[in-house]
């Protein structure tokens, strides 16, 4: 039996090496791939927008729940422009948007409404090397309860400007009744006061101690009604 020779043996090294090597690669495939599968159903399950452009606006990535809001399957977008599938966001502000990053590389967050949905987004944009991805949620329910809320508050001013309107005219008419009703009561209670103040006078030395007395109880009950609506006042 022959020895091997250095030859032979650093042959059978690199095959063993490329073997490992190639293992190693079916591996590291098998792997990868994994982790897109992986990372396809975590985009999948979201209820957030998630799409990708590339640098001509055509998509190359459409998660399910951007494509449920396009409402277009998948297979009809990829590869088309944005643009061309949908020319009424041409010049609005998603479109500036999506230009912006992209001509800046800089990250941009905003929200917009898209009238020919009816809707409203809040909007990520990041651009990466060769594409831009955008991810957006539905916000129109949100911005329908802010709408329905600053309505309400508008709605609750006018009633409150109505109703204090309201009052000042009730307390204005109140206050002249109190002015006309104490007028009209102070008049005959002077006329009393004078006419037991006449009497007095009159029939001082004649009058009993008794009618003195009551003709001084009627001044002072005089005084305490005049007081009274003064405090009326």
């Amino acid at each position: 039996m022959s020895v091997p020779s250095d030859a032979d043996r650093l042959s059978r090294r690199l095959r063993f090496a490329r073997r490992a090597a190639s293992q190693r690669e079916d591996e590291l495939r098998a792997e990868a791939k994994a982790a897109r599968e992986l990372l396809e159903q975590v985009l999948a399950s979201l209820n957030d927008h998630i799409v990708v452009y590339d640098n001509e606006w055509r998509y190359t990535y459409v998660n399910d729940a951007a494509a449920r809001v396009l409402g277009l399957p998948k297979e009809q977008l990829l590869g088309r422009s944005i643009w061309e599938l949908f020319p009424a966001a041409v010049g609005n502000h998603y479109y500036e948007a999506l230009h912006r990053a992209r001509d800046e590389r800089c990250d941009i967050a905003f929200e917009n409404y898209y009238e020919p949905w009816d809707r409203w987004f809040d909007n990520r944009i990041y651009p990466l090397e060769n594409s831009v991805s955008v991810l957006a949620v539905d916000i129109t329910e949100r911005k329908r309860a802010e709408a329905a809320l600053q309505q309400f508050n508008v709605t609750l001013e006018r009633l409150v400007s109505e109703r204090t309107a309201e009052l000042e005219r009730s307390n204005h008419e109140l206050a002249q009744f109190a002015h006309v009703i104490s007028h009209d009561l102070k008049a005959p209670l002077r006329a009393i006061s004078h006419l037991a103040e006449w009497i007095e006078q009159d029939a001082n030395a004649a009058l009993p101690a008794k009618s003195q007395e009551h003709l001084a109880r009627l001044r002072g009950r005089v005084k305490r009604m005049d007081k009274l609506l003064d405090d009326m006042l």
